[in-house]
């Protein structure tokens, strides 16, 4: 457990106090004055100087943490400080910051400018940055924890409820399944459920399952009304009547479609029908004879016509390779040509070379021999003419095969001349040959101009015009039999669409049950999906039971309110502190409110492991006696107290006490008087 000591408490220029020094040396104290007598800017400079804000959680931006003039304005050019000493687990430490303005002078001005204040820190009377302040601090403990654990009133006004929430169900550590599971045994069938996912997520894929589902449902009488509109009114059809009706027309149809068809023929068009079969056969075997002469020689023609045509493409791709070796060739031969011109040059160079020969020692610089001389200039001599030789034997050799690659050159001129030669005989011959088929397929197709064939044909014509002139002459009796005829599929197409209309009722019908069916079935779902939505519910009101149970056992005065039931049976999560039933934000009195807050921090402190002084403002509101193992300042407002006056627990200072409780009082307390 860390234990915090407040030993001393310095304030200088802060808001209304100009200089205020207590001392509880760690121990209890109550500080008692009469109203405006800076007893809440203790507690606002203790929340000063370790959370840069006061006891009503503001900066000193929105409070006035320098002293003020008659006016209500702030005071000039004095520094602001505070200054504890406290006690950690037994060692002394030193906390303090000083508040003042910053005066600059402006470049060509000898007057300074107000430009902001700023902030001095002191740890152990070391200067530090604001930073490494705030961490000192934070090695004591986080700011809310501090903050939570000296303010009596910071958890219920200074943090949201879903804070204070955390608080609570972090220091419980929740409820679990087990624990819920053994409180309501129907509840154990969401075991299996809850071992891949959590209550709310499974609640939540529940309600999305039952809206959707819903508005399945809620869709399905739009749907039947749309079906019942688009039905037709069968009620005075009858299907077996209107069947019966469709046959008699359709066997009267037939006769009809008799009586036509002798009208429109007779046996003399039927007799003339059949010579004109006839002659269409023998007009036939006249074409397909006519054709069968040139056929033999229309084929021979075509395979000659293609084997040319091969040969052709054959020539054509060997004068195509014959030119690109003439081009290689070519090439070649300018290679050998430039490589024949720089060995000339390069002969004609060193021929020209003078041999000369160094008469001197490389090493020693003295004159060589005159046999050593004579030795260098045959050496000379030797490598000259034996680079001559090289180039000679390498342009002979170049030279052979330039000629070589010429007459090479003049070989494919006369190949490629020759096969051109031979490509234009064979062009000519491919030219007749395809003129000869040509006018072969025009005779093969000039079999009309046969006289059978157009004798055959004449016939076939005055027989078409004999048909047509009997049909003419029976035409009015043909068009009164089809309009018979079309009255009669007329009433069919009638009949037959009022047998739709009854098919079309019956489906219809057919479709508003499958809907109906389609409807029990998604309400069966729809239940089955209310019924473990039910147990979700079921399973989070228990934890909340349970939960505000579990939290509730570990305080002695405060009580929480975790949920909140909702008309339809639901909970939602809240957080209010409560006192014998009284809530705290509404009808508790500020006595109770003190009283709440430090059996909150003294329940917290054992869970965090920490105490620290806690500062109780307004302790006139409290009429009992407040228990804490940690150190506690007590602010108290007392008529007639003028002057701040300090008492530690048990303390018997006469004077002291009279300006606080009057003489009589006073003596009782330290034993000069026996209480009445």
């Amino acid at each position: 457990m860390k234990e915090i000591k407040l030993l001393l408490l310095e304030l200088k220029n802060f808001k209304g106090a100009k200089k205020l020094k207590i001392e509880p040396k760690g121990k209890n104290i109550d500080i008692y004055g009469q109203n405006e007598t800076k007893k809440t800017t203790i507690a606002d400079a203790w929340s000063w100087l370790f959370f840069d804000k006061d006891t009503m959680d503001q900066s000193p931006q929105k409070f006035d943490i320098k002293p003020l003039d008659e006016n209500n304005e702030p005071i000039h050019g004095l520094i602001t400080a505070v200054k504890a000493t406290i006690e950690v687990n037994g060692s002394q430490k030193t906390f303090e910051k000083k508040y003042y303005e910053k005066w600059e002078k402006k470049k060509g001005s000898i007057d300074e400018v107000f430009t902001g204040h700023t902030t001095d820190c002191y740890v152990s009377g070391v200067g530090v940055s604001k930073t490494e302040f705030e961490e000192e601090v934070k090695k004591i403990a986080p700011e809310k924890i501090f903050r939570l654990l000296t303010d009596p009133k910071y958890y219920n006004e200074q943090l949201h409820w879903k804070e204070r929430r955390k608080i609570l169900t972090d220091y419980v550590g929740g409820i679990s399944s087990e624990e819920i599971f053994k409180a309501e045994d129907k509840l154990s069938s969401l075991a299996e459920v809850l071992e891949d996912t959590t209550i709310e997520k499974y609640k939540d894929s529940l309600k999305d399952k039952l809206n959707k589902l819903n508005d399945e449902i809620k869709k399905i009488p739009i749907r039947i009304d749309e079906v019942n509109n688009n039905l037709p009114d069968v009620s005075e059809i009858s299907k077996d009547e209107v069947k019966s009706e469709i046959e008699n027309l359709k066997q009267n149809k037939k006769l009809l479609e008799k009586e036509l068809s002798a009208t429109e023929n007779g046996n003399e068009i039927s007799n003339k029908e059949k010579k004109l079969a006839e002659l269409e056969a023998e007009l036939q075997q006249i074409k397909i004879k006519h054709r069968s002469d040139y056929d033999e020689k229309i084929t021979e023609l075509k395979n000659d016509g293609e084997e040319i045509k091969d040969n052709i493409s054959t020539l054509k791709r060997k004068i195509r390779n014959k030119k690109l070796d003439f081009k290689e060739n070519r090439n070649k031969m300018q290679e050998f040509k430039e490589q024949i011109n720089e060995l000339a040059a390069a002969f004609r160079k060193i021929n020209a070379e003078e041999i000369e020969v160094e008469d001197k020692c490389p090493t020693c610089g003295q004159i060589l021999p005159k046999d050593q001389l004579k030795a260098a200039k045959k050496k000379a001599k030797l490598d000259k003419a034996e680079r001559l030789e090289n180039i000679k034997k390498q342009g002979n050799s170049n030279k052979s095969r330039y000629m070589e690659l010429k007459e090479k050159t003049k070989l494919l001129i006369t190949a490629v001349n020759n096969l051109k030669e031979e490509l234009s005989g064979l062009e000519k011959v491919k030219d007749d040959i395809y003129n000869e088929l040509f006018e072969l397929k025009k005779k093969a197709e000039a079999y009309q101009d046969n006289f059978q064939y157009q004798k055959k044909l004449k016939e076939k014509e005055n027989i078409e015009e004999t048909i047509q002139k009997i049909r003419d002459d029976n035409q009015d009796a043909v068009n009164k039999v089809n309009t018979k005829i079309a009255e009669i599929e007329n009433k069919i197409e009638k009949l037959q669409s009022e047998l739709s209309k009854i098919d079309q009722y019956n489906s219809g019908q057919e479709r508003i049950e499958e809907l109906k069916t389609e409807e029990e079935k998604l309400a069966e779902k729809y239940q089955e999906l209310e019924k473990k939505k039910y147990l979700c519910e079921q399973f989070e009101k228990t934890r909340a039971e349970l939960l505000e149970e579990k939290v509730n056992d570990k305080f002695k005065l405060a009580k929480f309110k975790l949920f909140e039931k909702n008309i339809n049976g639901t909970i939602e999560p809240t957080c209010r502190t409560i006192y014998k039933g009284v809530p705290y934000n509404t009808n508790l009195n500020n006595g109770h409110k003190i009283i709440v807050g430090i059996d909150i921090i003294n329940t917290l402190a054992e869970h965090y492991e920490f105490r620290a002084p806690i500062f109780v403002d307004n302790m006139e509101s409290v009429t009992q006696k407040i228990d804490s193992e940690s150190q506690l300042i007590k602010l108290t407002a007392k008529e007639d107290v003028e002057d701040l006056v300090i008492l530690t627990d048990n303390e018997k200072d006469f004077e002291k006490l009279s300006k606080v409780f009057g003489k009589e009082k006073a003596e009782e307390i330290c034993g000069m008087k026996e209480a009445s």
